[in-house]
């Protein structure tokens, strides 16, 4: 009885406030993204692997490299640079099955401090003194 009068208000009304309440309509379900695993280097080969052997349903893709010839053909790589117009990211259910493996390296240096500058630099014409 007190842990429920402690919700209550002096009018004897349930508080708007309290976190047990059920809603009134469904909570919207978060959008569906991959999962981002950041690694390093030379685990990127075994950690595609081991996503297969983990589940079938799980898609691992590889965000490595300058997309020259892989060592391994087997592993999928993303296409291009990740964008919040990529496909990966259109809220699909399929989405939030897929796993992007990549390094702290290639994060940086395609997405760091230089790269929003050169971008800010080719698209906005800012110069810099």
């Amino acid at each position: 009885m007190l842990a429920h009068s402690i919700w209550e208000v002096e009018d004897g009304t349930d508080n708007a406030d309290n976190p047990f309440e059920i809603p009134e309509e469904p909570v919207q379900p978060a959008f569906a993204k991959p999962v981002l695993f950041v690694i390093l280097l030379e685990l990127i080969s075994q950690t595609y692997k081991s996503l297969g052997n983990f589940s079938s349903e799980l898609k691992g893709l590889v965000y490595y490299d300058d997309n020259r010839a892989s060592k391994s053909a087997r592993e999928e790589r993303v296409e291009g640079l990740l964008k919040k117009i990529s496909k990966y990211f259109n809220s699909k259910a399929e989405n939030s099955r897929v796993a992007i493996i990549s390094t702290l390296p290639t994060l940086r240096e395609r997405h760091g401090p230089q790269a929003l500058l050169d971008w800010r630099v080719k698209t906005k014409k800012i110069t810099i003194k």
